[in-house]
C-alpha cells in the first residue's frame, strides 16, 4: 500500500450472487470512488488507520456471475492503533 505494510481487515461487505459459477472465473476489483484514494492516504498515514470501498465483478466465461461491495480497513503495522467506527 504505497510502500506502507498494512493489515487489511473486511469491515462490512456485501455479495450479490446472480449465477452458478462451475468452472474458471475472474474477479475484477476498483475502488468505489477512485477520488478518494489521496484521502484514504492521508488518513492512514496520520491516523495509521483508513477505510476503503472496494467494489469487485466477478465474471464466468462471458457473463457476470456476481459482485462484491466492501469497506476495507488499512491498519498500518507497527503502531498501537486499534480499529474502531472513527477509522
Amino acid at each position: 500500500m504505497e510502500g506502507l505494510a498494512c493489515d487489511i481487515v473486511i469491515q462490512s461487505h456485501h455479495m450479490d450472487n446472480d449465477r452458478p459459477i462451475t468452472g474458471a472465473f475472474t474477479a475484477t476489483s476498483s475502488l468505489a470512488d477512485m477520488s478518494a484514494w489521496p484521502e484514504f492516504l492521508k488518513i492512514r498515514t496520520r491516523r495509521r488507520r483508513a477505510r476503503v470501498e472496494v467494489q469487485s465483478v466477478l465474471t464466468s466465461g462471458d457473463a457476470v456471475a456476481g459482485g462484491l461491495k466492501g469497506r476495507f480497513v488499512a491498519v498500518l503495522r507497527g503502531g498501537t492503533s486499534s480499529i474502531s467506527p472513527q477509522a
